[in-house]
Parts: C-alpha cells; structure tokens; sequence
C-alpha cells in the first residue's frame, strides 16, 4: 500500500453533458504553501496533496458556468468539498464520523481500509477544517499502522470543557468474517482540538462483558453463558447529556452479539471518561446504531435492523441504563439489508440522516422530527437518484447542518465507497422545506396561532371524522389478532410476560393480586383481546390486567387513541368502578387521565377523567354503555400543566367535546412531565368482585384518520 502519496483531487459531475467532463491531476509542485482541498470562490479549482504541493486551473467564466449549474441542481448543490478519495493514501475510506471542537474546528475522522470488506486491515485517520468545512488540513493517523491488527469505527464525542474522547476498536486482521476474533474497545483523548492526541487506554473490561476464543482464535461457537462474542461501536459521533435526569453524562452507542443474535446497547461515563459503564441491551434484533437526547431528557436510541425496511427505535428515561420496548418506526425507511444512520439534536428538533430506499443504499435523506421523533413529516434529500450513499454523520455548522457520507457516483460495484464528502444543507433550506410542508397542512389544519385546541367539535390535527387530515401516522395497532407472549409468566413487572405482539406492535403486559393474564379470544371468525379479575384470588387491592405502550411521551405532545370495547353479556361490570384506559405518569401517582366505567342499576355509564396534581379528578365526559355491545371510542389527549392541556372525546362516531385545562403532576422530580398508555383493567379496594372487558383496533397515533377504524 502506497500512504506516503495522497493527493485529494476535486471532481465535478456535470449535468449538462451527463459524464464527468473533468478531473484536474496534480501538476507545478509548491512546497511553501499549505496543504488543502476543496473550492475556492472566484473560478479556481485547487487539487492539493498531503506534502503541501498544490496546482489549479483556471476555467474561462462560460465553461465554469455551464460546469457548475450541473452541480447547482436539486439534490447536488450541497457538496462541499471532499476531504477522502479512495485510491489516494488507501484504497477505501469508510465509516465517516464528525464533530466540532469548542474552538469551532471540524474534525473529520474515517476508517481507512486495504479493502471495503469490515475484516480488512484498517486505521483511523482524522483531517480537520478550520473554514467550516471549505478546506482540510492534513492527514493526521489517530490509531493504526500496524498490519497484524484492525483499527475501527471512530467515535468522537466532545466534552462542555472541549476536551475530545474519541473511542475506536482493535481487533486481530482477519481475511474471512468467520475467522473473526474478540474485539477491545480503547480510547483516547486530546485537549487542543484534536491537534494531537493521547495514548491509548483499554476499556473493554468496563463496557462489555467478556468474550472468549476458541483454539484457532475465533468467537466461541457457541458463545458460552456469561459471555459475548463480536463487539462493536455506533459508528457516528456520540453525545453529552445536556439536560436532566443524569445531565453530563456521555454516551456512545454499541452493538454486541451472543447466541441471540446482535443487539444494540449504551456504554457511558459519569466522570469525564476516567471509567465506564454498560447498560442493558434493547430488546429486539438490532445492530448499528445512533444517540440523541430528546427535548425531555430522555434518549432515543434509532438501531439499523436487517431484514426489515425501516428502523429500530427505543428510548431511554435514565440516561441509557435502561430503554423501553423497542419499535420499527415505519417512518424511517431503510435499505432491506439495512445500512448505519446518525441522528443530531438541532434546537428543539431531531434530525436523521440515512440512505431511505428500501431496495438499496441510494437516496440519501435528512429528516426533521419536531416532536421528539414521534413523526418525520420533513425531509430534504441530499444525493441524486441512482448515486450510492452509504453510512454519514451529522454536526451543526454555521447556518446549517453537515453532513458526511460514504458516497459513489452509482451503485455499480466499482463505483461504491468512491469517496466521503462533505455536504452542508443550509438552515434556510431546511426552514423552505418546512414551510412548504406547512403551508401544505395548514389547508387541513384548524388550530389558531397560539396552538390552542379551542375548536370544539373537531379533531384538533385538523379535521373531523368526516373529513379527516391526510397526514397520519399509527404508532401502535393492536387489532387482536396478534399472540400472548409468555402468559404464565404475567406478573407485578411490566413486560415480565402476557406481552402482546403483533407485527411490529409490542406491548407489555402486567397482571397483579386479582388481575389475569390478558388473552386472545376467537369469536366468530374475528379475534378481540379480553382482560380480566379472579374475584376468588387476591386480596381486592390494586388488581391489574393490563396491556402498555411503554413509550414515555412529553407533555404537550398530542396523541390520538382509538379503540373498540365492549363488556361481555355474561360479565357486566359490578361490584363498584374501575379503570378500562390510562395516561400515566409516575408511580404511586393514580392516573392523569382515562376512561373509568362504574355499575348503576340498569346501565353501565362511562366516565372520562382528568387529574391534576394527583387530586380529586375532574369528570370531562359521559357515555353510557350497552352490555354485549362494541362500543367505538376515540380520544385526544395532550397534558399540560400550563393552562392548555386539551381533552376531546368521540363515542360512536359522535363527538363529545373539548375539555380544556390543567392534567398531570406539575413541579415534582420524581414524576417527570411524561406520559405513557395503558389499558385494560385497573381497580382498588374490591374484594371478591369479577371483571371482564374486550378490546380491538386498539391504536395509538398523531391524527384522528390514523387510530379511526369506522
């Protein structure tokens, strides 16, 4: 391998004659000038080289007009610069991460390869910019020169006090996947910016659990219990927890394989990187993954999958120790085989940056969540249709947002991994491409400017169930005809068993004291599930059958429910009240809002409740129910504590208002301002009493057309 010649050169793709109409080699050495790459304003084209030689020319005015109006059309006015070709120093440059130091420079980091293949001999190089991204500096080799071993999957993370960490793994070099050995993870850091950098520090004993080799130095087969088998990192950049709970904390992602497969988990550290800690790995098939902290303080985990087109999203409410049950986010689209994507925190939005066609890795795509990455209605795409875009990274630049991404002119074997560019979306590109969508929606969209739910009679994400909105989204579908996943295993934790699968719905099931497990049932070719208490068991108090949707939603986010109900011929409710629908908040605290159904002679009214501060609770709404009937319910729920939480109401198809005020707990640490949903059935203080109640298309989603089943 030749490292000692790196010439970067500058490409240009042009529209108008459809071929690449020039490639400027390396001509009238200048050692006296420094070494960089990238465009200079004014018509010169520079191709520069590691040794400080450089050599341009210059265009007549037509020719770079007519050369860069190719570059200036949509999907490809973004570029940058190009700080890695493959073929110049090594042949192939992967796994791009990238992040700015606290004296405003870029760094550039990328796994530099004899091959493209994961196994191959590798190092980690680093080029930083000091023009936001114009022009780099030269190559710097961070981790690497040594031909018996793999250097891999950088992941920089820059602390509030500037110091850099960047984390990385080693690995014996191997030439087939099956003779892979165990990985260690090591770290280093640099305190001026990432100009040079420390030595290097084993931390794989605190992040990981051991591995074990067989004779022949693979993984063990199988992985004995206690262990793991192959460890592995992001890659992109990882984070520092600016807000509470466990602010200052930092965070990296990791994925790591045993006889269950591979799975993604957190590794973080509490004392500016001097030790480390695991936590407990999500809890579905999950690989290459990305952090970011949501505008609660809580972290969202997004994992690619494999198998699957769309992504793998958990989240986290203690600082990654922990994540709820993990989801496929169908708004997240991804290659079938999967593929590595980052995502940034920008103000109070979140952005993720993938390769968003099903079929192959093409179509690189930024998307904006503006509500904590429940929906990603924006999304600007930053290579042309048929280019190869593969993994990139994510870092706020002045006015914008970078991205850098494995990038080939087209998904031709030869011409994949070709270079790692560096491309910046303008904010004023993002806030068009935001008020396009807007402008679109706001045709359906009722609400007044101050974002108040004041239109009674109507669905508040603009329309009504006669003429819904056309933007939906169904986060959960629990038709009743999915399974019970371990019934017998049902108890006082949830997810401990009675957990309900269906496609990519998972929902945790809890039952407790008199409470059974939740259950389907087959009822004329058509399936429903049915919750229940033993009134000869437990002691009457807190009897739970249950089903949640463990996902943890800030206040003032909006969600619709939709569901069927019905209580069963033989089983009208008796014995005094209970809870059939929960928003919950924390623990003790009883439920901030729901549908509570309680016995009177001859009829079986339903009540709908709010609750403020854990006191009394406000009736919004009243229903009867008819014995043996289903029953179809759809409710708006957003909780606030700031004067505009909103509360609306459908039964059969008739709406039954708008309540507006105060619901939740408002100025209490151990009750974030967070809700989460649950149903099924939840009493107090009833001994000896029995309860049946049915459920289907049960939903949870953002507008009224998506949980509405008429």
């Amino acid at each position: 391998m030749n490292r000692n010649s790196e010439v970067q050169q500058v490409t240009v793709k042009c529209k108008l004659l459809s071929r690449w109409v020039h490639r400027i080699e390396p001509c009238q050495p200048n050692k006296g000038r420094e070494a960089f790459s990238g465009w200079k304003r004014g018509g010169d084209v520079f191709v520069l080289n590691k040794r400080g030689s450089f050599s341009y020319l210059r265009f007549l005015p037509v020719l770079m007009l007519l050369v860069c109006w190719g570059s200036l059309s949509n999907a490809q006015n973004f570029l940058r610069s190009i700080p890695f070709v493959s073929g110049t120093g090594y042949p192939y440059y992967r796994t791009p991460a990238i992040v700015k130091g606290a004296d405003g420079s870029l760094l550039a980091f990328a796994g530099a390869r004899d091959a493209r293949s994961d196994d191959s001999e590798g190092d980690i190089v680093l080029r930083r910019s000091m023009d936001n991204g114009f022009r780099w500096g030269a190559q710097q080799v961070i981790a690497g020169q040594d031909r018996s071993q793999r250097f891999a999957i950088p992941i920089p993370i820059v602390l509030d006090n500037g110091k850099i960490i960047l984390l990385y793994t080693r690995s014996r070099y191997v030439e087939r996947e099956e003779d892979r050995g165990c990985r260690s993870i090591f770290m280093k850091t640099s305190t001026d910016h990432g100009k040079s950098w420390s030595s290097a520090r084993d931390i794989t004993s605190q992040v990981s659990m051991p591995c074990r080799e067989d004779k022949n130095g693979r993984v063990a087969n199988p992985i004995p219990a206690g262990y793991w088998g192959w460890l592995g990192l992001g890659p992109n950049h990882g984070i520092v927890k600016q807000q509470a709970p466990n602010k200052g904390r930092i965070l990296a992602c990791a994925r790591r394989d045993d006889n269950a497969g591979v799975r993604s988990y957190v590794i973080y550290s509490d004392d500016q990187g001097s030790t480390w800690r695991f936590g407990s790995t999500v809890d579905q098939k999950s690989s290459e993954c990305t952090l970011v902290e949501l505008p609660n303080g809580n972290v969202m985990l997004n994992a690619r999958r494999g198998g699957e087109t769309s992504r793998v999203v958990a989240v986290s409410s203690n600082g990654g120790v922990s994540f709820g049950p993990a989801r496929l986010d169908p708004n997240l689209p991804e290659p079938l085989g999967g593929c590595q994507g980052s995502s940034l925190r920008y103000g109070q939005d979140i952005l993720f940056s993938n390769p968003a066609n099903p079929n192959d890795k093409t179509d690189g795509t930024l998307r904006r969540s503006s509500n904590g990455g429940l929906t990603w209605p924006i999304s600007e795409r930053y290579t042309r249709r048929g280019e190869f875009s593969a993994y990139s990274d994510l870092v706020r630049v002045n006015n914008g947002v970078g991205v850098l991404l494995e990038w080939g002119r087209s998904l031709n074997e030869r011409d994949r991994h070709a270079e790692i560019r560096f491309l910046v979306i303008p904010e004023e590109q993002l806030r068009r491409t935001s008020k396009i969508r807007m402008l679109k929606a706001k045709k359906d969209d009722k609400k007044d400017k101050n974002n108040k739910d004041d239109n009674k009679g109507k669905n508040q994400s603009g329309g009504s169930p006669s003429n819904p909105p056309r933007n939906t989204t169904t986060l959960i579908n629990a038709s009743g005809h999915g399974q019970i996943v371990s019934p017998a295993a049902c108890g006082d934790l949830i997810g401990a068993g009675g957990n309900y699968v269906e496609g990519s719905t998972r929902l945790s099931g809890k039952c407790s004291n008199a409470g059974i497990s939740p259950r389907i049932v087959n009822e004329n070719g058509d399936s429903h599930i049915q919750f229940g208490t033993n009134g000869a068991t437990g002691n009457g108090a807190n009897d739970r059958s249950e089903l949640a949707h463990t996902t943890m939603y800030p206040f003032g986010t909006k969600l619709f429910i939709g569901y069927e109900f019905r209580l069963p011929a033989n089983y009208p409710a008796r014995g005094g009240t209970f809870y059939g629908l929960q928003l919950w908040q924390c623990s003790p605290a009883s439920p901030i809002a729901g549908m509570r159904l309680s016995a009177t002679s001859g009829a079986t009214p339903v009540d709908f409740m709010t609750r403020y501060n854990n006191v009394g609770g406000v009736k919004t709404h009243n229903y009867v129910l008819q014995p043996n009937r289903w029953h179809r319910f759809v409710i708006a729920a957003k909780p606030a504590v700031n004067g505009t939480g909103t509360f609306q109401v459908w039964a059969d198809g008739q709406d039954l208002g708008t309540w507006q005020g105060n619901f939740g707990i408002p100025n209490n640490p151990a009750c974030p301002p967070e809700y989460r949903i649950k149903w099924g059935i939840y009493k107090t203080s009833q001994p000896g009493a029995q309860f049946r109640v049915d459920y289907k298309n049960f939903r949870i989603g953002t507008t009224f057309e998506a949980v509405n089943n008429p």
